[in-house]
């Protein structure tokens, strides 16, 4: 049994250690990318530009729904060669806020669309919304959250060219120092678009469409089978998809669009939970089909590691579990004790050092204030390690799962504002929930126990210690401001109701 939990913890330092290996190879790339950044190109002629349905999905969004509309509104694109659709599947006060916006701007070219129930999810809604544009050419999507410059769109159609599906902006910030919570979202954010996006397309890898702050071909769309509800990341299955047809999906970090930033921790862990368990859910649907591909080694190698990603926090998930059990046997003198240091992990941690103050480098220029964001990563993350595990877990077992919106309360344009009153946004399964406060209770019952019997052992406790000391941080907000949300009663078909702003 003791040499199968030290095989184990190792394995899983390893697997972990995988993931920081793959970001180091990113980092050559990405600063490849950075050092020679291109001009974009000229913007089309007017007369030739292309029509485009600027998607909006809603669910219950009452304190951005404005913010958005006239962000949209204002874009610079010629008349008659777009259209706004506001896809609203809202069981709120929303719906009476876009209306009041429409009766204030009737000239603006929104068509409001409104189902009878949220099958699909945003997947659905997008795929409803687009049957009603036949003559549309390109889709933008923008979030609730977002808000565009006025070229945005004008500055994506200037860089598709022949086989390119999609162009994919940046995520920008609208409230990156807010608190703990953003300051953690936003290093994880930069990294994404800083580093991996760039060193992706920098090496020919395949490279994602994030469901917002993209353009999309149409013609791909179709292509490829529409739009599908299958997992919880639908942007990232159409990614696979296009990309495994032939598609290219070009990515542009200079096309910034920000947005909001979960602020609390039941809403970051929501957010997280929807992202990890539907990357998973991609990963079991197409692992066996990129497996027999017939693309190149390296592009197979960090696509899997693309796939497998969110696995790293099943890895340390299993570490933060095993490490009390493991100190224990080391004092029991059963496990070697340089097995308790766990080598490969704190590889992991310090070669992510480099990565991480790369990508924060162009929002963060300061060296001392990186290293600081750095850490409150660090214990933003420890804390989610258990949580993501199971979603990760979860997404795996092919269970199907219900899309939880993540909760926005219009951080950004107002900075001082005080904690929001609640917004919907529905917090995990039961089951979920007890089972990760059964695991809670248990770390710390296990902590205690080899604290008590032999304080020595303190040092091969980390990963544990690590995830209690943010999960501490965490915990007087955990579940702040969020409330059950109602949703649309499910029915055998789709009724689309549109109404057209001029």
């Amino acid at each position: 049994m003791d040499p199968a939990i030290a095989v184990l913890y190792l394995a899983a330092g390893l697997a972990a250690g995988w993931h920081t290996v793959d970001q180091l190879s990113l980092l050559r790339w990405a600063r490849a990318a950075r050092s020679r950044r291109r001009p974009l190109p000229g913007a089309a002629d007017p007369a030739g530009l292309p029509f485009v349905v600027v998607q909006l999905p809603l669910f219950n969004e009452p304190e951005v729904a404005g913010r958005l509309l006239g962000a949209v509104a204002a874009l610079d694109y010629p008349a008659g060669r777009w259209l706004i659709q506001v896809l609203d599947d809202s069981t709120d006060n929303t719906p009476d806020l876009v209306g009041a916006w429409l009766a204030d701007h009737p000239s603006a070219p929104v068509s409001h669309v409104r189902r009878s129930n949220r099958d699909g999810y945003k997947a659905g809604a997008l795929a409803a919304g687009l049957a009603l544009v036949p003559e549309a050419e390109f889709v933008a999507v923008l979030d609730a959250d977002f808000v565009p410059a006025p070229d945005y769109l004008r500055r994506c159609v200037a860089r598709f060219g022949a086989g390119v599906a999609v162009v994919q902006g940046a995520w920008g910030h609208l409230n990156p120092d807010q608190n703990l919570i953003t300051i953690a979202g936003a290093v994880m954010m930069d990294n994404h678009f800083q580093l991996e996006q760039p060193g992706r397309q920098e090496s020919g890898s395949f490279r994602a469409f994030n469901g917002t702050a993209g353009l999309i071909r149409v013609e791909a769309i179709r292509e490829v089978g529409g739009w599908r509800a299958e997992t919880l990341t639908e942007d990232f299955d159409l990614s696979l998809r296009l990309q495994l047809a032939g598609w290219q999906v070009t990515y542009d970090p200079t096309i910034s669009v920000p947005a909001e930033l979960p602020a609390t921790p039941a809403a970051l862990r929501l957010q997280q939970h929807r992202w990890m368990r539907g990357v998973a859910q991609n990963s079991r649907l197409y692992l066996a089909r990129l497996a027999r591909s017939a693309m190149p080694a390296r592009v197979r190698l960090h696509l899997l590691s693309q796939l497998f990603e969110t696995g790293t926090f099943v890895a340390v998930g299993v570490q933060v579990v095993l490490a009390p059990l493991v100190a224990w046997r080391i004092g029991h003198g059963s496990i070697p004790a340089w097995v308790g240091w766990n080598l490969p992990l704190l590889f992991g941690f310090a070669g992510l050092l480099p990565v991480y103050l790369f990508s924060l480098r162009p929002r963060v220029p300061s060296l001392g204030l990186r290293l600081w964001r750095y850490l409150q990563f660090l214990v933003v993350s420890a804390s989610l390690s258990v949580h993501n595990a199971l979603a990760v877990a979860a997404g795996w077992t092919g269970r199907p799962a219900g899309f939880e919106r993540t909760p926005k309360v219009g951080s950004g344009d107002r900075p001082n504002r005080a904690d929001p009153t609640p917004v919907s946004g529905r917090r995990p399964r039961r089951a979920t929930r007890m089972l990760e406060a059964a695991l809670s209770l248990g770390l710390v019952a296990s902590l205690v126990l080899v604290l008590v019997r032999d304080p020595a052992l303190a040092g091969y406790l980390w990963p544990t210690l690590g995830w209690s000391a943010g999960t501490l941080f965490l915990i007087p907000a955990r579940a702040a401001n969020l409330s059950p949300s109602t949703a649309p009663q499910p029915g055998p078909s789709v009724t689309l109701r549109a109404q057209r702003n001029h």
